[in-house]
């Protein structure tokens, strides 16, 4: 069905480092402690981050911390999003953990 390849054998198309990815591009994981982890891929331009997926309706937010900055953030929660402010200084430009 499908043709075998040798292990060494590299198949072009089967990594790709240009996908476009930006802040808006969220991607979600949980601890086993209940903690979620909210990974933008990319850092916002104006340094706001809004999270559609973490309005009211869908849970209550407690607090949101930045992974690598120490404290907690600011943030407001409407019932369509979570909004958040990131610190002045250098971010990683190829995701940011909340």
């Amino acid at each position: 069905m499908y043709k075998a390849r040798r292990a060494t054998e590299i198949v072009e198309g089967h990594f790709k480092e240009d996908f476009g990815f930006s802040a808006a591009h969220i991607r979600f994981t949980q601890s086993g402690e209940g903690v979620l982890y909210a990974i933008a891929l990319g850092a916002p331009e104006e340094r706001e981050m809004h999270i559609k997926s973490l309005g009211k309706s869908a849970l209550k937010v407690e607090r949101v911390q930045l992974l690598g900055h120490a404290g907690d953030h600011l943030f407001s929660q409407s019932d369509d999003f979570l909004s958040t402010t990131l610190p002045d200084g250098n971010l990683i430009n190829i995701a940011s953990c909340l």
